[in-house]
């Protein structure tokens, strides 16, 4: 039935220059009305990666889809979402975050793995008018592992009822 259709979604996909970009979202509800946002917002994504190829920026990829989101939802429906450029080319790893849960950077060092939170803050999609999108950048250095997630995964139920967690998934990793 069309009920079970949710508002998580990711896009990958490779630009010019040894460029790619991630988005990664999760539109507030459930049912035709949040897929149909999701598919907004996926189509919206598409175009710009099209317009702007291996020009694409994260910031201005939250900001375009702020106010598509912010038209579309009517006020009704938001959307978190995380958008990130990897330039291999430069090394380079760009983000930003619209309410998102923070992506993990795992680095593996001589003395073992290190975790960083990849926090970049800004509202959710939708939210209000006039919202900014600061990008953010780091080195990427070989054996880099990134993960990114919709909280669709550390809210998920479990054996025994209980959610599976942030320190789960820490731990998974």
């Amino acid at each position: 039935p069309a009920s079970t259709f949710g508002g998580d979604f990711w896009d990958f996909a490779p630009l010019p220059r040894g460029r790619s970009a991630l988005l990664i979202g999760d539109v507030t509800g459930h049912g035709v009305p949040a897929a149909m946002l999701t598919a907004t917002a996926k189509a919206c994504v598409d175009a710009l990666r099209h317009v702007h190829g291996e020009n694409l920026r994260v910031s201005e990829t939250m900001r375009v889809l702020d106010n598509v989101i912010r038209d579309a939802g009517h006020g009704s429906f938001f959307m978190t979402a995380a958008a990130v450029v990897l330039d291999t080319q430069q090394d380079t790893l760009f983000f930003t975050s619209a309410g998102h849960p923070p992506g993990l950077l795992l680095r593996w060092t001589e003395s073992g793995i290190k975790l960083v939170r990849l926090i970049a803050r800004g509202n959710r999609l939708g939210d209000a008018p006039g919202s900014t999108f600061e990008a953010h950048r780091i080195r990427v250095e070989v054996g880099d592992l990134f993960f990114w997630y919709t909280d669709g995964l550390t809210d998920a139920i479990g054996e025994g009822g209980r959610p599976f967690g942030m320190r789960r998934l820490l731990r998974v990793l």
